[in-house]
């Protein structure tokens, strides 16, 4: 049986996770100064927090816009059954 070090769990998890988003390089943000170590724990968890609510956000705003969207057709389809029906 191999042993990993827990470190390499967390970092293939946080790997993962920015390959799922796609949007950093994670060589590009890692620091490998030990005295920075809190530093760079707090900033990635920061980071991801970021991406996390952009993605919420992101979401929110295409439910909102699908709704709006719907809702024009609705009333465009309602009116257009009233006039072809005589209704109005």
């Amino acid at each position: 049986m191999l042993w990993v070090a827990p470190s390499r769990h967390t970092d293939a998890f946080i790997g993962v996770f920015w390959l799922l988003v796609g949007l950093v390089e994670e060589d590009k943000i890692s620091v490998e100064d030990p005295a920075f170590s809190l530093t760079a724990t707090f900033g990635r968890i920061f980071m991801i927090a970021h991406v996390v609510c952009t993605v919420i956000v992101a979401l929110n705003m295409l439910i909102a816009m699908m709704n709006n969207s719907f809702e024009r057709i609705m009333v465009s389809f309602l009116f257009e059954t009233d006039m072809l029906f005589g209704l109005f």
